[in-house]
């Protein structure tokens, strides 16, 4: 006797970067952490879209935003880098993207240590304060 087919939990559905942005919204709403209506009234939003990018917002919520710089994969270097765009598994692909960027091929202006802080200022003016991570 075949074993029922096992339906697919909600965050379970496949979404890939071709989803659009309203839809990942949906079905993160459907089963991810909500907002109460005393949060909603302070202004948080869960999630949410302007029609581009998902966005998720709750009190308390840290988030990280990764900048890679102009350079960090340099054009002098395409032939190292480029075959990586042709691989057709995604997981292996983002695998190696990765890697290469965190190889430090770049400027690597962060990495610094005579003016840590000028990059951040270029990418957050008037910010009171820059944490780095090293």
């Amino acid at each position: 006797m075949k074993p029922a087919a096992r339906t697919a939990r909600p965050h379970e559905i496949a979404v890939n970067k071709r989803t659009p942005a309203h839809q990942v919204v949906a079905t993160k709403q459907g089963w991810h952490l909500t907002v109460s209506t005393a949060e909603a009234a302070g202004g948080f939003r869960g999630w949410h879209t302007r029609g581009y990018l998902p966005h998720f917002d709750k009190p308390g919520l840290v988030q990280m935003v990764t900048y890679r710089l102009d350079d960090a994969m340099p054009h002098e270097r395409r032939a190292e880098w480029e075959i990586i765009f042709l691989l057709e598994d995604e997981r292996e692909k983002f695998r190696k993207i990765e890697a290469y960027l965190d190889a430090g091929y770049g400027s690597c202006l962060l990495r610094r240590t005579e003016e840590p802080t000028t990059g951040c200022n270029r990418l957050s003016p008037g910010t009171q304060s820059v944490e780095l991570s090293r």
